[in-house]
């Protein structure tokens, strides 16, 4: 209950500073976003939509949530990814964290020139999650928000 709580409130406050930052997504956006999805699932928009509804939202319950996430890209590239450098050190530690996440008696794992670049995605993924979440707390804490459950 708290977490669906705190995700309702952190969704008011970016729909708050999309207003603020004069952020839209437009139809377009998200069908371009429905469109991402399923070729990523290998379906089609019929069938995308046919399992969202399977899962109980409605096409239109899909679209809405969808959007939302698509103008929470849009303020996180705008508020957060400045912020965010990504340096050789950083793509090692990613690097050394998915190592130790490989089970022992396998083959070896890549070295890290062979993975380089998803190291630093991953780097990067990491740190623009870790500032968007302070983002969100920046947000909380520009409003009074009184919490009863």
């Amino acid at each position: 209950m708290r977490d669906l709580l705190n995700r309702l409130i952190d969704e008011r406050l970016v729909e708050q500073e999309a207003v603020r930052a004069r952020v839209a997504v437009l139809p377009a956006e998200i069908d371009a976003a429905v469109e991402n999805i399923a070729g990523a699932a290998r379906l089609d928009v019929h069938a995308l939509l046919a399992e969202a509804r399977m899962q109980g939202l409605s096409e239109q319950e899909y679209r809405d949530e969808l959007r939302r996430h698509v103008l929470e890209g849009k303020l996180v590239n705008l508020r957060v990814r400045g912020r965010v450098h990504i340096t050789e050190q950083d793509a090692r530690a990613a690097y050394a964290q998915a190592v130790r996440q490989v089970p022992t008696g396998g083959a070896p794992p890549p070295t890290f020139l062979e993975v380089r670049e998803r190291m630093f995605e991953r780097a990067l993924e990491t740190a623009i999650d870790r500032e968007r979440s302070r983002w969100l707390l920046d947000l909380r804490r520009g409003v009074p928000i009184d919490v009863r459950l």
